[in-house]
Order: structure tokens, then sequence, then C-alpha cells
């Protein structure tokens, strides 16, 4: 685990007979503990309607996606056997789609490519310098 997050996750305070970061009582929280019921209330209280818990995985998954993140390694952070559990949960921006798309036009035409521009009055295409 990286420095920042890390030292977040430090930060939080703890039981000191816990070495689990979520805990009640002293004890680790199950799967279904107090933080989806808390987890409910804040989107309750916030006025947020039509999102599920496990959007927050999607969200994980794409923001990892976008800083570039392999998807092998997307997919152990998330807990899934293969890559093909991880894909729904990564959707990629069609932006960051053009980008990738741009970049390898950018590559093949190299790096002195001319720029070209359409001839109104003879309707060709010319090289431009």
């Amino acid at each position: 685990m990286g420095g920042s997050l890390a030292g977040l996750l430090k930060s939080l305070p703890r039981y000191a007979t816990c070495q689990h970061v979520f805990t009640v009582n002293g004890k680790p929280v199950g799967k279904r503990g107090w933080i989806r019921d808390d987890f409910e209330q804040a989107l309750k209280d916030a006025g947020i309607t039509k999102f599920r818990f496990r959007d927050s995985r999607r969200t994980f998954g794409t923001q990892q996606a976008l800083m570039g993140t392999n998807l092998k390694v997307i997919a152990e952070l998330m807990g899934h056997k293969s890559t093909r559990m991880t894909e729904p949960y990564v959707q990629i921006a069609r932006s960051t789609k053009k980008d990738a798309l741009d970049k390898l036009g950018e590559r093949l035409a190299g790096p002195q490519a001319p720029q070209t521009a359409t001839d109104k009055v003879k309707g060709k295409t010319q090289i431009m310098s």
C-alpha cells in the first residue's frame, strides 16, 4: 500500500486491542455491518438517490483505469480472480478512448507530421507546412 493511503488509514482512530481499521466496540465490522447503514443514511441526508453501495466499487475501478493502472492490478485490488470479473466495473470515458486514438495517430504520423487543410477553391487537400 502506498504512502499517502497508508498514512491516511494509520491516522484513523482505532481500538488498541484490535488491528482492524473499521471496528465496532473493538471488534471487526462484518460484511453488512454499520458501514452500509451509515452509507445509506449519508446518502439520504445528502439527498442522493439512485446510488448503490457497489457504485463505489465501479468508481474505484474506473478511477484506477483512468490513472493508467493495469487491468490485472485493478482486478487484484478489487479481489477478483480474473479480469473478466473486473471489466464491468471499469468504465472508460469516451474522451479517454479518443485521447488514446489521438496518441496512436501522433505516434504513427511521426514527430514532424504535416498538417492538412482542404483548399475550398479547388476542392483538393493540400499539405501545409
